[in-house]
């Protein structure tokens, strides 16, 4: 659902969003909110997965990340390619 979310996400006249892998998410957060330029004090799904159950979210108040069952619902922070 998270991924589909993201995908379906229309804002600011962009419709190219997409749900962050592990990686972009721990670029989100060494980036922007390590260094105090924002506070996304949360957890969000990431697109990587532990398997057909389990989905990776990523803590953006401190960089750590944890399995999560997906039929847990979650925050999803939405991304664009720049």
């Amino acid at each position: 659902y998270a991924a589909k979310f993201c995908d379906d996400y229309v804002y600011g006249g962009y419709d190219d969003w997409f749900l962050p892998s592990e990686e972009e998410a721990r670029l989100i957060f060494l980036n922007l909110c390590n260094k105090g330029s924002y506070n996304f004090s949360r957890s969000y799904w990431s697109s990587s997965e532990g398997n057909d159950e389990y989905g990776l979210m990523i803590d953006f108040s401190d960089g750590f990340s944890c399995y999560v069952l997906r039929q847990n619902m979650r925050p999803v922070r939405a991304i664009r390619a720049f």
